[in-house]
């Protein structure tokens, strides 16, 4: 099982009517799963750092849009990071396409 969980979040992709945030709390969610457990300290803070890793690389190449260009080129190095960025270029979109609309009406 913990192979299937592996495989999904490395070929996770951001669904068509997902945001950034739902995006990265499915991404979230199966980091936890493939995460290997250890009752030693030092080695499973090892291996979260490890599942923080391929958390964010997953999510970052799953990215979709602007958004996901954007977060891409910027190189961030937490996942709390490239969210906020993820957030900030999707609520931009939508407000441009909010006035666009808005400017062109029905």
């Amino acid at each position: 099982m913990e192979q299937y969980h592996f495989t999904k979040l490395q070929t996770a992709r951001q669904g068509k009517n997902e945001s950034p945030q739902q995006f990265a709390d499915r991404c979230t969610n199966l980091a936890q799963k493939v995460m290997i457990k250890s009752a030693d300290p030092q080695i499973q803070r090892i291996h979260k750092e490890n599942a923080d890793r391929m958390l964010l690389a997953s999510f970052v190449s799953g990215l979709t849009s602007t958004a996901g260009y954007q977060v891409k080129i910027l190189h961030t190095e937490s996942l709390g990071k490239a969210l906020n960025i993820a957030v900030f270029v999707q609520e931009q979109r939508d407000n441009n396409a909010l006035m666009k609309a808005s400017i062109l009406g029905p």
